[in-house]
């Protein structure tokens, strides 16, 4: 069995790196999904309030506050998919620097 070639050993462990922060990236992503669930649900139940009772104040601020969180958490799933989509170009780069 022959030993792979020092840059491939690097390209390798690049990969396992790069593999890593993806799951990292992916776990990111899912509890931004779920803030904006979270925040997505409490819209809801404001504005059926807001519905059901009419508009005060609080239930002005509580919605306010709500359609925040949720643009927030939009905004960082939207820079979570921007970075995976730069990490899925470099998996693919190394990939082939791998197989070459």
């Amino acid at each position: 069995m022959s030993t792979p070639a020092p840059g491939v050993i690097e390209a390798l462990a690049e990969r396992l790196r790069v593999v890593q922060a993806v799951s990292q990236l992916n776990a990111r992503r899912l509890l931004g999904q779920q803030a904006c669930g979270g925040a997505e649900f409490d819209i809801l139940r404001v504005e059926r309030e807001i519905a059901a009772e009419g508009e005060a104040e609080h239930r002005g601020a509580a919605l306010r506050e709500a359609q925040a969180r949720r643009r927030r958490a939009e905004a960082a799933m939207a820079a979570c998919d921007a970075e995976l989509a730069a990490l899925d170009l470099r998996l693919r780069e190394l990939d082939r620097r791998i197989a070459g």
